[in-house]
Parts: structure tokens; sequence; C-alpha cells
């Protein structure tokens, strides 16, 4: 029955073809505006590292002001976004954590051993070695390093492959020597080919943008003196005169991240933050009440509203341009079928019944539906292209979720475009139609 009443809506559509590509094209439009907006807002909401997410923490402990909160956190109440040096240094010293791992964002000066290559500033991420496991970092060549190398301050760099096409021809560098600022460092490990849409790893600046050229160890950063690239939050009587005085100052600049696999870890890990804060504030310092966090990731990218506003603004005006289409091709659908209202009259009269005739043209409508969703991926695609063509660092796609969802929203789109005209059609008696004959 449904391979017949298929037939006959590919054979309508086929008689009135200027008609039924108007019905495509208004399905088309409004699937492809929507189904674009739903995959911009599905990958600031996805997912960004599936294999690491559950036991990835996001660690702030709150030493700001006592006379004020963190600013901008005034409702939620949240800690500063980043921890100062000495607390930072402190929390990944416990054994709690799976892993742990500190990062801050540098801009050092590279220079290429090639002597007719010019020197240039380089977007550096300095890290402890659990970076690269708890991150899930795809190595192309070798590996990132072992806790023994931070301790021992080894000067190792992993490159992102962008950096090892442009400094070794992309062959294995491993083992190369490269020239950052005043020091040189040996190459341990070049990433894949990889663009990330979130760099889910730096939640204190932006996760948007692009990867970062090179990793590097973050004592070793800090013995070198590099200044952080990134926000710095701080409050108090300021940074000192020297280097020493910074880091020991209440500025709140790097990110600390612990991996806690477990219910039990999360509680130990919960305990130690709250302990940590009690014995600074029997130094003075931690004046705030206890307000320490160990955040997921995936609740921390909501907290922080990665999403834009204005995607998710974008998202629902989308499908009310959907609905528009979909009340256009109302319309069209209802002349199309009442002009057809002798044959269906006959129909009837012949015996059939009202549930059939409504069938039939509730086929032809998925068909219609279908056939405008096909064309309205196509049409998704153009514009995420477009977009991607801007100048703004990121990278959408359709992926299979997608493409699954603009099949259901074209299967829905065609049943409510022609539910009204189907059951108008299938609902007037047999006379009224033959009077028209």
């Amino acid at each position: 029955m449904l391979l017949y009443n298929l037939r006959l809506a590919w054979l309508s559509l086929r008689r009135t073809p200027l008609l039924s590509s108007m019905t495509v094209l208004g399905i088309a439009l409004g699937i492809g505006v929507a189904i674009t907006f739903i995959a911009i807002r599905h990958m600031f909401v996805s997912d960004p590292v599936p294999s690491m997410s559950a036991g990835l923490h996001y660690v702030r402990v709150d030493a700001w002001d006592p006379l004020k909160p963190f600013p901008g956190t005034e409702g939620s109440g949240a800690p500063p976004r980043a921890a100062t040096y000495r607390d930072a240094k402190a929390i990944v010293a416990s054994d709690i954590p799976t892993r742990a791992t500190l990062t801050f964002p540098a801009r050092p000066t590279v220079f290429p051993e090639n002597e007719d290559a010019q020197p240039y500033k380089a977007r550096t991420r300095c890290v402890t070695g659990d970076f690269f496991p708890m991150m899930d970092l795809p190595l192309r060549f070798g590996e990132g390093w072992d806790d023994e190398t931070d301790a021992a301050k080894e000067t190792v760099v992993v490159l992102d492959d962008e950096t090892n096409q442009r400094l070794f021809g992309g062959e294995d560098s491993v083992g190369r020597r490269l020239r950052i600022e005043d020091r040189e460092f040996t190459v341990v490990g070049v990433l894949a080919p990889w663009k990330p849409f979130l760099r889910y790893w730096d939640v204190i600046n932006s996760p948007l943008g692009d990867v970062e050229q090179l990793y590097i160890p973050f004592d070793v950063a800090i013995d070198m003196q590099l200044d952080n690239a990134g926000n710095d939050y701080g409050w108090g009587s300021g940074n000192g005169n020297t280097w020493e005085d910074y880091l020991a100052s209440e500025s709140a600049w790097v990110g600390v991240w612990a991996q806690l696999d477990s219910d039990d870890q999360r509680a130990r890990f919960t305990a130690f933050l709250d302990a940590y804060a009690l014995d600074q504030k029997e130094l003075g310092r931690f004046q705030r009440p206890l307000n320490n966090r160990a955040t997921p990731l995936l609740e921390l990218l909501d907290e922080f509203e990665v999403l834009p506003a204005q995607v998710q603004a974008m998202t629902i005006l989308s499908f009310l341009f959907l609905l528009l289409c979909i009340v256009n091709v109302v319309g069209l659908l209802m002349g199309k079928f009442l002009a057809r209202a002798p044959e269906v009259g006959a129909r009837r009269a012949l015996g059939a019944s009202r549930a059939t005739i409504f069938l039939q043209h509730v086929v032809e409508c998925e068909l219609v539906g279908v056939l405008g969703g096909a064309l309205g991926l196509g049409f998704g695609w153009v514009l995420l292209q477009w977009i991607n063509a801007m100048p703004i660092q990121l990278a959408f796609t359709l992926d299979g979720e997608m493409l699954g969802t603009a099949l259901i929203l074209s299967v829905v789109a065609g049943f409510a475009a022609g539910l009204i005209p189907s059951w108008r059609i299938s609902s007037l008696q047999p006379a009224a139609f033959l009077k028209q004959s």
C-alpha cells in the first residue's frame, strides 16, 4: 500500500512540476536555515572530548577580595576563574587525582634553525606532563613527557603539526633541537593534524580559536619568566616589582585540572580543597566563605556560557523561519489538493474511504518533505561553508547526527504542512466533488 501511495505521490508531483517545485523549495529553505543553526549550536554543546570528559574537573578556590565577589559572579557566587601560582602548585601536589595539570598561555619568541627564517612569536601552552593524556591530544610522532621530566625541569617541547611542517618540513622531528627565547629545547612529540572545535582546556580565556603551536613544561616556563598571555585576575596591593613578587601575589592566572574518576576521589579531593582553604585562612588568606569547586568539564562549559547567546537566539529564529515556510507550503498544498476535487470525488464514489484518501495525500506531503529535506541539507552545507569562510577561527560541519536531525525535521515538516490540506480534501462529501466534474 505504501509503495502504491508513493507511486501516486510521484505521479502527482510530476503532473504539476512548477507547483511541486515551489512546495519542495519552501520546505528546503526552512530546513536549510534550521539545520544550519542547529548544527552550529550542536557543535558548541557537544562533548568535546568524550573519552575523558567524565573525569576532567576544573579546580577553583576562592582566594579573592573579602570585600567583594569576583567580577561577574555576583549572582552565581562562583569563585575566580583561575588560581594563583602558589595555590595552583599546592593543589597539584595532592596525590588524590589520577592525574593533574597546570596550564597557562604564553607567546615566546621562536628562533628557527634555518638562519634565513625570521624569528616569530608562537602561541604556546605551558603545561605539566599529565596534560597530554588528560586532554587526549593526538600525537603523530613521539609522545609527551612524564613527571620525572617535569621534576627535572628538562627543556622539552611538543609541536603542533603546522609548526612541524614549518620548521622541519613535516618529517619526524623527535630529537631535533629548537631555540625558544634563550634556551634550547628538544622536540619529544608532534601532534597529528588536528583542529578541535573547542580548546576545552582553556576556559580562563576562551575555548574558541586555534590550538597552540608549542607545548612546554610549566616549571620551565616559570624559570624562563615567560609572561602570561591570557587573562590575569588580581586584587590587593599589587603584584610587586619582581617575578618572585608576582608569583607570591594574589593574581589568579593559572588553570588547574584534575582527573577524578570515581565518587570517592571526588569526595576526598573536595575535602582536601576545603582543608587547604582552612589552612590558608589561618595564614590570613581566603577570608571569604569556603567556596571551592572541582567542576566537571561539561558543567563548566555550561557555567561559562560557551554557547553564545546569539547562537541560541538564531536557532530559535531559524525554527520560526521553518514554521513560516511550512505555513506557506500549507497554502500551496491546499490549493493543489482542492484543484483535484473531481478526481477525488470519483474515487470516493467508487468506494475509496476517507482514510485512504487522507493517507494518499499525507504520503505525497511526506515525499515533498523528504525531497525538501535533501535539498535543504545542500542549502545548509553551503551556508556553513560561507560561515566558515569568515574570519571566525571556527569550522562548522554537518555530522551524522545532523543528517538524522534533518531527516526527522523533513518528516515532521512534511506532515505538518500536509495535515490540514489532506484532512480537508478527504473530509469533503463526494457529491460536492462530483458537481464540479
